[in-house]
Formats: structure tokens, sequence, C-alpha cells
């Protein structure tokens, strides 16, 4: 083994020892990447002894009962909205069987996919919950430790508190009971999968920052279409806009004018907006 030697002096005369090496720590690469590890392994063993739990409530009301569900695999009903919409009236049911698969097409999209691999055995279905739970704990780590960089350079936060701070909010998200029913409850995909594709926009839109040209703008489009799914998953992901420029103002130091200005130019995943190359992020000026 290499070894390091460094000077002593004891009275007059001056040692020569050695040391052993220090090894240095895990880069914010490495660490992403075990974590990744550490959020399927957490969640496989929190959640893998429900996998086989029967269906209940509104898993069997919008799916395993619902005369629609099975009818409406290929999506044809995305052609005629109204007709769709209209179908439990004429049948004397409840509308909000159909409204909910209009209003949620991607979540209702893997309820399919599902139930093509496996029928309405529940295995299959908790595992995709228990997949989407893992993601979304890594991207939070991801989102943090990119945040908590912009603050370490502001010189608000140290490096190290920027890695605890990623690590154990992942980790507990992912171990927090009040994660257990939109896990366990097949139909709270909706929940997951809207949280999934809201924190999946703000890593892209943060990411953007850091690269340029052809890059920055694939970036800024998959954060679009990331927004995009997301509403088409649960309704409430609407606010995914405001939250990045909330945080680009509040935690980047962005100023807020040349944040929301940004946003149109984003949606577009158009190079050109009101801010210069920086483009509203990481404390770009307004012009």
């Amino acid at each position: 083994m290499t070894k390091k030697h460094m000077l002593r002096k004891t009275g007059s005369s001056t040692v020569e020892t050695s040391v052993p090496p220090i090894r240095a720590g895990f880069t914010d690469s490495q660490l992403v990447r075990w974590m990744a590890l550490a959020c399927v392994i957490l969640c496989a063993g929190l959640y893998g002894w429900t996998a086989d739990f029967p269906m209940t409530f509104d898993d069997c009301y919008y799916m395993t009962d619902n005369p629609f569900f099975a009818q409406t695999s290929a999506f044809a009903y995305l052609a005629d909205f109204r007709g769709f919409a209209e179908w439990p009236l004429k049948l004397g049911t409840d509308p909000d069987l159909t409204a909910n698969m209009l209003l949620r097409p991607v979540a209702y999209a893997t309820f399919h996919w599902n139930h093509g691999l496996d029928g309405f055995e529940p295995r299959w279905f908790r595992v995709v919950n228990m997949a989407v739970h893992a993601a979304n704990g890594w991207l939070i780590l991801v989102l943090l430790m990119k945040l908590g960089r912009a603050l370490e350079g502001r010189g608000l936060m140290s490096a190290a508190s920027v890695r605890f701070i990623a690590v154990s909010s992942a980790l507990v998200f992912l171990a927090h009971p009040l994660a257990v029913e939109s896990v366990t409850y097949i139909v709270q995909r909706f929940t997951s999968m809207g949280a999934f594709f809201v924190l999946l926009c703000l890593v892209l839109h943060f990411q953007a920052v850091e690269v340029d040209g052809w890059r920055r703008q694939g970036l800024k489009a998959g954060a679009v279409a990331a927004a995009l799914l997301g509403m088409l998953t649960k309704e409430d992901v609407v606010v995914v806009p405001l939250l990045a420029v909330g945080l680009d103002w509040l935690v980047v130091g962005t100023r807020l004018r040349c944040g929301a200005a940004a946003l149109p130019a984003s949606a577009a995943a158009a190079a050109a907006g009101a801010c210069d190359g920086d483009g509203g992020l990481g404390g770009a000026k307004w012009r």
C-alpha cells in the first residue's frame, strides 16, 4: 500500500513517520447512484410483503367493478370526449367513472398495462406503485442536491449539509407512514405518479441551467413534457410551473421577474426568452 510521509519533531531531532492515506469520500454522482439502489431496496423491504393484498375500496370502484374500464383499453374514447362522458348517464351509473378516466388518462394507461399483464391480480399493480415511490425518493435526493449546491454556491450552506439534507429527506420520504396509502392503495397511483412528474419536471428544469445549446433545449422540452404528463395524471400538478418559479426565486436566487418571464419560453422549449443566455436560473439578471 502506498504510504504518505510526514515529519514529526521530537525534542531536538526530527523523525520521519508514515501515515495511511486518507480515502476520498463519495462524489455527488457516486452518491446519487448508490442512493438509487438504496431507494429500491428500502421500498422493497418496506412494501414487498403487501404485494398480494387484495384490492379494496376505490380499487374496486374505479377498476374491477367499473364497467367502462375493460372496454376502453384502446383509449378510442379520446376521440369522443362528450359521448364517453355521457355514457354513464345513459346506463344510469355514476358519471365519475368516465370523468375520472377522461381527466387522468396517463394513470389509467398504466392501469390498463397492468391489467393486460396479469388481469386484476394485485401483485404487479403494487410492484409498479413501489417502483414509482422509489423513483420519487430518488428524485427528491437529486432535486435537493441541485438546490443545495445553489445555496452552497451562495455561501448559505455547507457541502456536508447539502448531502445530509438530501439523503435524509429522501429516506424519510420513502419510509414515512403517510406514504402507505399511495403505495399499497392501488388507485392512489394518481398521487404518486403525479408527484413523480412534478419532481421530474423540477429536476429537468434545474438541470437545464448546467448545460448549453441543444441539450438545454432538450431538457426544457423534457420538463414541459413531464409537466403535461403530470397534469394528465392528476389535476393538481397544474401548479408545477409556479413551484419551479418559486424555487428559482427563493432558493436559487433568480430574480422573480426573470424567473416568471422564462416560463413561456420554457413551455415552448425555445431558446428565446426574456432573460439572457443563462435563462432564468442560477441568479440570471433581468434585461
